[in-house]
């Protein structure tokens, strides 16, 4: 899985939000279209659709706790945007999985790398959250990523950044992406406090017993966001002064 440095908030009012995996219900994957698709046919963005509550029978619900109006998903009322977080994990367009929505990326499948579960970065979380303001109808990506992109996003621009998402989870070395991506990468690795603001981890899984609640047969990772009260992040300048930054060394792929 990954390997990059993080900051992690210790704060009390976010573990309780974001610690356990919760199950929520199924999704269908298909590609990305124009800008929102990349331009090697490797990562996202892909759409994320609810998969309604007939798919896989009755289980564990119908998704849609980050479904909601102005929640930035923006391919439609039902479904949202997203990028991949595993190289080796796979996915199939039209594929109706059982999702958890987490703080961490789990393998039960070979390949696993370690650690496992792997903590989400906070600096994924801020390129992710950036972009779904731009998938949220922003007409124009000037000024975010701090200018980085201009003022249109393009096929490249989403390579790059499902690039610079996949060195930030130490899934590639730095000399494998593109100066572009890591432009992106150092920008969010600037402009991140180690929290997740609501960005989380879409577990994908093949399987789901009613019965035991257990997951089966894991498969890609991705990102979605989820709504937080007000009062957690107006909490976060008080917790942040309180408890300390606590660095995360996981394994490296690459020496910077």
């Amino acid at each position: 899985m990954r390997a990059r440095t993080s900051l992690v908030l210790a704060a009390s009012v976010v573990a309780a939000l974001a610690g356990a995996a919760l199950a929520d219900g199924r999704v269908t994957i298909q590609d990305a279209t124009g800008v929102y698709n990349g331009t090697d046919g490797s990562g996202g963005a892909f759409q994320v659709w609810d998969a309604g509550p007939a798919a896989n029978g009755n289980d564990n619900g119908s998704y849609g706790g980050n479904l909601l109006s102005g929640d930035g998903r923006g391919t439609g009322s039902n479904s949202f945007l997203s990028f991949c977080i595993e190289i080796q994990d796979h996915l199939s367009f039209g594929g109706t999985y059982y999702t958890q929505i987490s703080s961490s990326a789990y393998d039960s499948e070979p390949p696993v790398n370690l650690p496992n579960p792997d903590p989400l970065s906070g600096t994924t979380a801020k390129l992710y959250s950036e972009f779904r303001s731009i998938a949220n109808g922003t007409a124009s990506t000037a000024g975010l990523f701090g200018g980085l992109m201009g003022a249109t996003l393009t096929s490249q621009s989403t390579t790059d950044l499902q690039n610079a998402i996949w060195y930030s989870e130490g899934e590639k070395a730095w000399g494998d992406i593109s100066a572009a991506a890591q432009a992106l990468y150092t920008w969010a690795a600037a402009n991140n406090d180690g929290a997740l603001h609501g960005v989380r981890v879409l577990r994908l899984w093949t399987n789901y017993n009613a019965q035991t609640g257990e997951y089966s047969g894991s498969h890609q990772d991705l990102l979605t966001c989820i709504p937080l009260p007000p009062a957690a992040y107006a909490g976060l300048g008080t917790f942040a002064s309180i408890f300390a930054l606590a660095a995360v060394r996981r394994r490296k792929l690459a020496v910077e």
